[in-house]
């Protein structure tokens, strides 16, 4: 049985629990080709720029899975300093960076090499 699987209920137990009193957490699914990414926002609804989001990738084929903190990647308004909404999420494992757009793009680099592009649908 891959780990995860083993591990996934504890982590959901303790990602409900951990969310806080007045913070809300929110999760949403995002299906690829070959991953399956779950973003749990651990902020108050409505929050831009929430520094507090868990990652939760698992590869569909292998079952192999990891688990990160992240932030929103926000959009600013016209007068480019105030923020107006989510353009996506960045990740962070050492030299390894996972970004989630909201259009449903997943993508994974190390340093300028381009691991993961991959076009994907919420759930």
């Amino acid at each position: 049985m891959p780990r995860l699987a083993v591990l996934a209920p504890v982590l959901a137990a303790a990602l409900a629990s951990s969310a806080g009193v007045g913070q809300a957490a929110s999760t949403s699914t995002l299906i690829t080709a070959h991953f399956r990414v779950t973003l749990t926002e651990r902020c108050a609804e409505g929050t831009v720029g929430c520094a507090n989001v868990v990652y939760q990738g698992v590869n569909r084929r292998t079952g192999q899975g990891i688990v990160l903190r992240g932030r929103h990647l926000v959009r600013p308004c016209a007068d480019g300093v105030t923020p107006c909404g989510v353009a996506g999420y960045l990740f962070r494992s050492g030299r390894y960076r996972y970004r989630v757009s909201e259009s449903g793009t997943l993508r994974v680099t190390r340093g300028a090499t381009v691991l993961v592009h991959e076009q994907g649908r919420w759930r």
